[in-house]
């Protein structure tokens, strides 16, 4: 008895999930059931389509690099253009001050703000 009050939320969702399939079980030809179904597959359609569309832009961003670099150091040093990473290397080597990078051409920025929707920083 002590584990089902520890863990209540469990059986909570198997007694949930047990109404759910008997519900379907017993409804699965009624309209409610189907419009559940078709929408099921019209959410899973959508998922699909927008990982297609996340993969097209990281395989146009494989093509248009462009790196934005800033040093946090007293010169605030700055970057911007295709080759900043071996810019930013050469210049962390020199002056030991950190330095950021972040990719700034267009594909990378709307996988950014998407990424940033999803996982706010």
């Amino acid at each position: 008895m002590e584990w089902l009050s520890e863990n209540w939320y469990i059986a909570w969702a198997l007694f949930c999930l047990a109404i759910i399939v008997a519900l379907y079980v017993r409804y699965r030809r009624t309209a409610p059931v189907r419009f559940l179904l078709r929408l099921r597959l019209w959410l899973a359609g959508l998922a699909i389509c927008l990982a297609l569309v996340g993969m097209l832009l990281m395989f146009i961003g494989s093509f248009t690099v462009e790196w934005t670099c800033t040093c946090a150091g007293p010169e605030h040093w700055e970057c911007k253009g295709a080759n900043c990473d071996a810019e930013a290397n050469a210049h962390f080597e020199k002056t030991k001050h950190s330095i950021s990078c972040t990719r700034t051409d267009w594909p990378m920025r709307i996988l950014g703000a998407v990424g940033r929707l999803i996982i706010p920083e």
